[in-house]
C-alpha cells in the first residue's frame, strides 16, 4: 500500500483514541451529573445543563452527551 497509507492510518488511529478518550469522559461525567442532580431534565439539573453545555462546545456529538434517550 505504500508509505502514504501508513502515515494516514498513524495519523487517523491518534485522532480516533483522543476522539475516544474525549467521548468517554463526556458520557462519564453527563451520566454523573443525571444521577446525582436528581433529575434528567436539563432545565432543571444545572450540573446535568452545564456537563452537556461543556462537551457540545468540543464537538462531542448529541448522542454521547445528550441524557433525553
Amino acid at each position: 500500500m505504500g508509505r502514504h497509507h501508513e502515515v494516514r492510518a498513524a495519523a487517523m488511529a491518534k485522532t480516533g483514541k483522543i476522539k475516544s478518550a474525549l467521548y468517554a469522559r463526556a458520557s462519564r461525567e453527563v451520566y454523573m451529573a443525571a444521577k446525582s442532580g436528581g433529575s434528567t431534565d436539563p432545565n432543571s439539573n444545572l450540573a446535568l445543563r452545564a456537563a452537556m453545555e461543556k462537551f457540545r462546545g468540543k464537538s462531542v456529538p448529541r448522542d454521547v452527551c445528550d441524557w433525553s434517550w
